[in-house]
């Protein structure tokens, strides 16, 4: 975990001290947030029930007029859900909880002035968790533990309302579990569990400049 939050503290640093760089070095900075829907395959589980909140900061550099590159750090909530159903009077509840802090690299491609399209990789630090069905949360011996570490590809696309404010329509999914292999007979855990997240966030970018 170390290494880790070294590289975090790196990010952090390149974040907020690279835009002040901005005229030279030609890096912008950005502020965003918003939402998360999520669901993890493996739980025997469907649906984007869970939802979640976003907020972070980025740093973007143009390497050419219609291509960039991109760094932000972000806290997102992940998860599962299933919610009561009364009217099939399915009463079965359960909800897993999880927050994160991560890392995504992303590559830009600008369409238009209005529309670029991302993609890239992401890893994160796993910071809580918690399951919970219809008795009240699940103790830790009655669960598998969840990886410290996760490692998810993404990608999207942005629509520029102007030069400052972005909407960014985002999916990412763990390309590694998020808990160990093995089959389990404990409720809602099969062979393997994966995040996979819509988000959708709005992104103010400070110096930027449309090619």
């Amino acid at each position: 975990m170390k290494p880790f939050f070294q590289s975090l503290f790196f990010a952090f640093i390149l974040i907020f001290v690279a835009p002040t760089f901005s005229i030279a070095q030609k890096f912008s900075g950005s502020f965003f947030g918003g939402l998360s829907s999520s669901q993890v395959a493996g739980d025997r589980l469907s649906g984007f029930n869970k939802a979640g909140v976003i907020a972070g900061a980025s740093v973007f550099l143009p390497v050419k007029s219609s291509l960039g590159v991109e760094m932000e750090i972000q806290f997102i909530q992940k998860g599962s859900k299933k919610p009561v159903d009364a009217e099939s009077e399915d009463l079965e509840y359960y909800r897993m909880h999880l927050n994160y802090v991560e890392v995504p690299f992303l590559f830009h491609y600008s369409y238009s002035k209005r529309f670029q399209f991302n993609a890239g990789f992401s890893v994160g630090q796993l910071l809580s968790s918690k399951e919970e069905d219809a008795g009240g949360e699940i103790p830790e011996s009655q669960t598998l533990p969840f990886e410290k570490t996760e490692f998810a590809v993404c990608g999207g696309m942005y629509y520029g309302f102007n030069e400052k404010f972005f909407l960014d329509l985002r999916l990412s999914n763990s390309i590694l579990p998020i808990r160990k292999i093995g089959e389990s007979n404990i409720q809602n855990i099969k062979s393997g569990q994966y995040n996979t997240v819509l988000s959708f966030t709005l992104k103010y970018r400070m110096g930027f400049k449309q090619p």
